[in-house]
């Protein structure tokens, strides 16, 4: 065991759970959450490929005039075409430009582990994809699960999802995370 001549060695009860790498394993800083909104927790998961991880910024969803990031997933799934990019700051960037023509979305949600939901996203590699298409996309992928999963059990009763529990207007869509080459996670966040 090394010594460290400067000071005693500190104990297990007085480490900080800080870590730099907080923001790439968790998501965006809680800061940018709104104070009655709960992060979904979430474990990172790769798909399986023989390539080497490729990791892109994460694609973050934020409402213009709004001091918290995220959108409403009910408000994605009743808006039109022609509002959401209206809605969000930079709804008209192109995204996933020049690469492959689809990404694999998971939908990490407590207690659900074991159904493993990954839905398909596609698009025109030449011409990507724009935010506003795509947070509608991921709010349809996120409407899938929860039509799915409110009937399914759940090892964790507070997150369980339905009409009794944390219900479809509960769920912010936060961001989209790359964990591996074109597989993508959502990361949400559920208010009260």
């Amino acid at each position: 065991m090394y010594t460290n001549p400067l000071h005693p060695s500190i104990p297990n009860t007085y480490q900080s759970g800080f870590s730099a790498l907080g923001p790439a394993v968790i998501g965006t800083s809680d800061a940018s959450l709104h104070p009655s909104w709960k992060r979904v927790p979430q474990i990172p998961l790769s798909c399986q490929s023989s390539r080497t991880p490729h990791s892109q910024s994460p694609i973050i969803f934020e409402m213009r005039g709004v001091k918290y990031k995220g959108i409403s997933v009910r408000d994605l799934m009743s808006r039109g075409p022609a509002e959401i990019p209206q809605m969000l700051v930079g709804g008209n960037d192109v995204y996933l430009q020049g690469g492959q023509d689809r990404i694999y979305l998971r939908v990490p949600w407590p207690g659900y582990e074991h159904l493993n939901y990954f839905y398909e996203i596609k698009f025109n590699p030449r011409t990507g994809i724009t935010l506003a298409i795509l947070a509608e996309e991921i709010g349809s992928r996120i409407n899938q699960f929860y039509s799915a999963a409110q009937y399914a059990a759940s090892s964790k009763q507070g997150w369980r999802v339905g009409p009794r529990n944390i219900r479809l207007e509960h769920m912010i869509l936060l961001s989209l995370w790359n964990t591996h080459e074109n597989c993508w996670q959502a990361e949400i966040a559920i208010h009260s």
